[in-house]
């Protein structure tokens, strides 16, 4: 049996080791922390929201900053991601050749009873060319009227904006008036819908046609003419 002063020894040593064992497992199971401000650009840049990033990243033991922090971030981002899209539409606008084809589509936040649209043009070089333009319809918005004529107004307040001297082409999805308002705009630019949207227009014709919609249609034109 060792002496007293080497089992104390002993102890204190195994007491040490038991302290550093227990910090090494707290550390390694301690969330790994992100960089505020680079965090919060990701979020903005992929498009994500606070609570469902934070939600993922908490799940993978990951600690973030909270909702108060990122959204002061993101104000100070904003800013910049801000300028940034003007002079990139800038400089595409100045860029543009002659016989650009342009497509235009807009988005609404949510799929029914929307409070805000978007819409934008994009070139066949992929770029963006048409200013994006968000109109909001709460509080201290810049819309009144119901939501399914925010497109557009969305779509009008962009193009009357836009000089389409290069532009031979613009395609459209047929959503709202958006072929209106082109011709009002792109006088010299032939207008044509995309093609999943035509192909999706034809399907609907001969679904109609098949259950006898047409023949309807012509004979409520052909009442109306014997009327008159």
């Amino acid at each position: 049996m060792p002496p007293p002063s080497r089992r104390k020894q002993q102890s204190r040593e195994a007491n040490e080791k038991s302290i550093e064992a227990r910090k090494n497992s707290q550390e390694k199971n301690a969330p790994k922390e992100v960089d505020p401000k680079h965090w919060t650009a990701s979020v903005i840049v992929n498009g994500d929201s606070y609570t469902r990033a934070r939600n993922l990243f908490q799940d993978n033991n990951i600690k973030v900053p909270s909702e108060k922090e990122f959204y002061r971030h993101q104000k100070e981002i904003g800013k910049v991601i801000l300028e940034y899209k003007e002079q990139s539409i800038k400089n595409a606008q100045q860029t543009m050749k002659k016989d650009t084809f342009l497509s235009t589509d807009s988005h609404y936040n949510v799929g029914r009873n929307a409070t805000a649209c978007q819409s934008l043009m994009m070139d066949n070089r992929g770029k963006v060319v048409g200013e994006t333009t968000v109109i909001k319809k709460s509080s201290g918005g810049d819309f009144e009227g119901p939501s399914n004529m925010m497109e557009t107004e969305c779509t009008k307040r962009m193009m009357s904006n836009f000089d389409f001297t290069n532009v031979s082409t613009v395609v459209h999805d047929n959503d709202n008036k958006t072929k209106a308002i082109i011709q009002q705009y792109a006088l010299n630019a032939k207008i044509t819908l995309d093609p999943r949207h035509c192909v999706r227009a034809v399907g609907r014709a001969f679904e109609k046609l098949e259950n006898g919609g047409y023949k309807e249609a012509a004979g409520k034109e052909t009442v109306n003419q014997q009327k008159e």
